[in-house]
């Protein structure tokens, strides 16, 4: 793992990334798993714009990539999603998704946060913020980390976390991760964005990890 890039972020528990200036997920035209070995597919005419980043038009494009983790949920996991949004979509713009939780999402570049149904709440959703206004056009990092033993959900933005609460998600990871869009099902909530990074671990990661993922690839956006 360590060819992925140098200098490397974190690898202990990586299970999953999806980069297009990567060679070893993107050949130029699909999309490639290098860890666990899978596809993505492309619907809606998926494009790379000229900095080798995925663009998605908020209308219908997406990515969907199986996370297929043998049937098993990850009830302990994190991940790291590097976007810009471009323009207001319906929903808060939703701009990842995984297709067994319906409200499962990153969404609101007005106070970026991860929605989900609560497994400890009789409420119906509940949405974990940042407190960060991304605007439009703006290249950030966004780091969500999910323990449903200790309870414990965090979110965090460019290598700093943010918000912490104990009302977890009542579904663990699994199934389709969506890029671009929250779902691949009806209704799928597109987002007019670019993403250039997606990486999940099946562990919490600490402060300075994330931080490292943000040192590993702020120049690339030029932060």
């Amino acid at each position: 793992m360590s060819t992925l890039y140098s200098p490397r972020i974190p690898t202990d528990g990586l299970l999953m990334i999806i980069d297009p200036r990567n060679s070893n997920c993107w050949d130029g035209s699909s999309v490639k798993e290098p860890i666990n070995g899978r596809t993505g597919t492309l619907y809606g005419g998926v494009g790379v714009d000229g900095n080798r980043d995925f663009d998605f038009d908020g209308t219908d494009d997406r990515i969907t990539v199986s996370s297929g983790f043998g049937g098993t949920d990850l009830t302990t996991y994190s991940f790291i999603l590097w976007q810009k949004i471009n323009s207001v979509t319906q929903y808060g713009s939703r701009w990842f998704g995984l297709d067994s939780y319906g409200t499962y999402t990153c969404y609101n570049p007005g106070n970026v946060g991860f929605h989900y149904n609560p497994g400890n709440s009789t409420a119906s959703s509940v949405t974990i913020s940042s407190g960060f206004n991304a605007g439009y056009g703006n290249w950030f990092q966004l780091g969500v980390t999910v323990n449903h033993g200790t309870p414990l959900v965090r979110i965090g933005i460019n290598g700093t976390w943010r918000n912490s609460w104990s009302t977890y998600p009542s579904s663990g990871f699994r199934g389709n991760v969506n890029l671009g869009a929250q779902r691949a099902t009806a209704n799928q909530q597109p987002s007019d964005c670019n993403i250039s990074h997606f990486s999940l671990y099946n562990r919490e990661l600490t402060e300075d990890e994330f931080n490292q993922n943000y040192q590993v690839f702020r120049a690339r956006f030029g932060l």
